[in-house]
């Protein structure tokens, strides 16, 4: 008995899903990533863009990060994972 009860529990645990909302900085990581050196822009792109706050929030991305909508954080259709943008406001 008290070995299915042990199977069962660690059967429910292993089920669990991660936390939503990363506590800090993970280990390892790079609190400065360097912008593009001067001359080294490689095109230039004009589009509209949107904002999606709430309901994305504390959801995975892409490439398995957690959402937060206060941090920097974007998508494009085309351009590849790590990519780094610089996006201006036009109006």
């Amino acid at each position: 008995m008290i070995k299915w009860l042990l199977i069962c529990s660690l059967l429910i645990m292993s089920c669990s899903n991660s936390p939503r909302y990363r506590t800090g900085k993970a280990p390892g990581k790079k609190s400065h990533i360097p912008l593009a050196t001067k001359g080294k822009h490689a095109k230039v792109l004009y589009g509209v863009s949107s904002f999606y706050a709430e309901d994305f929030h504390g959801k995975l991305t892409a490439n398995g990060e957690v959402y937060d909508m206060y941090g920097v954080t974007a998508a494009h259709k085309t351009l590849p994972l790590n990519t780094i943008a610089r996006v201006t406001n036009m109006e």
